[in-house]
């Protein structure tokens, strides 16, 4: 009975015992431990050498325009040029029927010759009767009456070269010449049809397409990075007009890819008023155009190199975050004193830039020597302390920027 007691209790003991033991006992667990800090790689920022463009969508305007319409009323007797082709100034393009032309400058030019055979009369008239006063065979009124008569008939000279010189401009006028030139478009008039002077139809247009110019359009805001509301579009310009060659075309190829035009145009001016249809406002530029590949009314892509700035903050883009309202943000984590390798991560909103590469240039919103974070972001939480790894100086990168500005494409504000 003894032992069997004494069994009894050992067996006890180790059940409580075992059960002390229990890593899952709540007897054994301590509120007052915390989760380990979340770690996350920074890079610090510095500011770099940037050359910003902006992408800006345009239409090709010819330098001149002239609409050829005929001067005299009559019918085309023959077309001179080929649809499409290019013409000089001053090339014959249509001739009107001469023929009663030819015959008003006879007449003009007979009316002159009897004009001045009345002169000439008028005056041996004039010279006799000056015989005869100092004789006193006349009275001074028929002298003054002859006198008269002579300037009558050189009046009537006068009026007989101004007929005659408007009668050879009507006959000229019957040869239709180019008054630029340009491509000619199609002819709206045939050999045979009837045109009248001046009618508002015209025969022919003429467009002028070397150089051209190419009309951008600029939102209301002005260019990024500053861009030309602040005169930064300067590049070789006049001071402070904001102009100089600081503009590249972006043709669509034959495999639907952007492609440079191979000539630089030149910032000429932009608008001083905003279109309140579009909201944009006209920058215009011009660009060669020796092989004629920019046509009137033609689509293009035109991009702005606006000067370098020498200390620009670029970022990974892989680093920018939207939050619920469109805003760009980037993490930052600032150093806590006496901690060595942590820091207190927040976000902070940014204005974005263009992007070379894959990087995005920020405009404002950082400044250098601050820590970005550019691993781990997207679970931290505003204040929260973290754990800082691998630290690496922003231009470690791939992207040199100072030589990327030719393949950057405008970016979406922050």
């Amino acid at each position: 009975m003894k032992t069997a007691f004494v069994f009894t209790l050992v067996a006890a003991t180790a059940l409580l015992a075992g059960c002390s033991k229990n890593p899952n006992s709540s007897s054994n667990s301590n509120p007052s431990a915390t989760p380990p800090h979340p770690t996350v790689r920074v890079q610090t920022l510095q500011g770099q050498m940037f050359e910003p463009t902006q992408q800006l969508p345009g239409r090709v305007v010819p330098v001149r325009v002239a609409e050829v319409r005929p001067q005299v009323a009559g019918l085309i007797t023959a077309q001179s040029f080929r649809e499409g082709s290019f013409v000089k100034a001053g090339a014959l393009l249509y001739r009107i029927e001469a023929a009663p032309y030819q015959a008003q400058v006879q007449i003009a030019l007979a009316e002159l010759q009897k004009a001045k055979a009345n002169v000439a009369s008028a005056k041996l008239k004039l010279l006799r009767l000056d015989t005869l006063l100092k004789d006193q065979a006349v009275s001074q009124q028929e002298r003054d009456d002859a006198f008269a008569a002579l300037q009558q008939f050189q009046a009537d000279v006068a009026l007989a070269k101004a007929r005659l010189r408007s009668a050879q401009i009507n006959l000229n006028n019957t040869r239709i010449t180019a008054p630029i030139a340009g491509r000619i478009g199609r002819s709206a008039f045939n050999q045979g049809a009837l045109v009248q002077a001046g009618q508002p139809q015209a025969l022919a247009t003429i467009a002028q397409l070397h150089p051209v110019y190419v009309d951008l359009n600029l939102p209301a805001g002005g260019l990024n990075s500053g861009g030309l509301s602040s005169g930064r579009v300067n590049s070789g310009g006049a001071k402070n007009t904001g102009l100089g060659k600081t503009a590249t075309l972006l043709l669509t190829g034959s495999e639907g890819k952007a492609q440079p035009y191979p000539h630089p145009g030149q910032v000429l001016f932009a608008e001083t008023q905003v279109d309140p249809n579009t909201g944009s406002q006209t920058l215009r530029t011009q660009f060669p155009n020796p092989e004629g590949k920019l046509l009137a009314g033609m689509y293009v892509q035109a991009e702005l190199r606006l000067p370098a700035l020498p200390q620009a903050i670029l970022v990974p883009q892989n680093t920018v975050l939207r939050d619920t309202t469109g805003q760009a943000t980037v993490w930052l984590v600032s150093p806590q004193a006496g901690s060595l390798g942590q820091g207190q991560a927040n976000p902070r909103p940014i204005r974005l830039g263009a992007m070379v590469g894959t990087q995005w240039h920020v405009e404002s919103g950082l400044q250098a020597g601050e820590q970005l974070v550019v691993e781990g972001a997207t679970k931290l939480k505003p204040g929260q302390t973290v754990k800082i790894k691998n630290s690496a100086p922003s231009a470690d990168t791939n992207t040199t920027p100072s030589t990327a500005p030719s393949t950057a494409t405008s970016g979406t504000k922050g």
